[in-house]
């Protein structure tokens, strides 16, 4: 049988306390890590969606454009007349 003397109790209690304080640091530091990135997914979720209605917004911009362009040359035309 194998009996430790009262260094070596110490050291192994006093490596056992540090394990159990990173391993705890560890946890906390991977929720911390879990929360941020479900911020930023949801971030980009919300970018994306900008960044569709954009697009959207162009393509009706692009295809009223020629319409716009008639009415502008109409105004044209009627401060002309006045």
């Amino acid at each position: 049988m194998m009996t430790l003397n009262n260094t070596e109790q110490s050291l192994l209690i006093i490596l056992s306390v540090f394990l159990a304080i990173f391993l705890l640091l560890g946890i906390i530091a991977l929720v911390y890590f879990l929360k941020i990135e479900m911020t930023v997914k949801r971030v980009f979720k919300k970018v994306e969606v900008a960044i569709d209605k954009a697009e959207k917004l162009t393509n009706v911009l692009e295809k009223a454009a020629p319409i716009l362009s008639v009415f502008k040359h109409f105004s044209k035309f009627n401060k002309d007349k006045k």
